[in-house]
């Protein structure tokens, strides 16, 4: 991937939609507001990651404390590219399922994605089959939804946890949106519909969660 512009969206268009969805008015999400947005640059983009690192690793254990069950992270952009985002994974020791045939543990939980460009974060239903590592939301099928009646209380915990802190929970029903705006080049390898190919359209979701490889 060169330093070419992977979006071809104006400033006052996108931040019109952020002001409205998640305005970052605080640090270290206040720095966007001197850019364009998405960030430009290939290197620009693993540089916010690195100064953001810090900052949701222990927004990360904060939440962890707060709600009381076992976490697993991902912060490294599943290893390869970028991701606008970093991946942490909640669930309960008693949900954990082992086969011991594969030697391999399936765990339900709730995975939560919490964006490095802008104070906002998503969260649905999960499974989680170890050895591998964790892997993505199916954003058309999963977002908002919960496993049970103890997930439901714990994302209602979460939402006042995380508005304290001035993140926005951003809403299926808003992020399956399609922009009502140009929106040219996006590129993104995770898309709304969970695959990209000729027939996908963008999607709000898209604008804020998105990978590349």
């Amino acid at each position: 991937m060169n330093n070419k512009m992977r979006h071809e969206i104006e400033k006052p268009l996108i931040w019109q939609l952020i002001e409205k969805a998640a305005p970052p008015t605080f640090s270290p999400y206040s720095n966007l507001e001197n850019q364009r947005f998405p960030a430009i640059l290939y290197q620009e983009l693993f540089r916010l990651r690195e100064i953001k690192k810090d900052y949701l690793t222990d927004l990360a254990e904060s939440i962890k404390s707060h709600l009381q069950v076992e976490m697993l992270t991902e912060f490294d952009a599943y290893s390869s590219g970028y991701a606008s985002f970093v991946s942490v994974f909640f669930y309960r020791k008693e949900d954990i399922l082992f086969d011991n045939e594969k030697g391999a543990r399936e765990i339900e939980g709730v995975l939560i994605y919490i964006s490095i460009e802008v104070p906002a974060y998503i969260f649905g239903k999960y499974t989680l089959y170890e050895p591998n590592c964790l892997q993505f939301l199916i954003p058309s099928t999963e977002l908002d939804e919960i496993l049970s009646a103890f997930w439901e209380g714990k994302m209602e915990k979460l939402s006042i946890f995380m508005e304290k802190r001035d993140f926005k929970h951003l809403k299926h029903d808003f992020l399956k949106q399609e922009p009502d705006f140009p929106c040219v080049s996006l590129f993104t390898d995770i898309p709304y519909d969970g695959f990209r190919n000729q027939f996908h359209k963008n999607r709000v979701y898209d604008l804020f969660f998105h990978w590349y490889s």
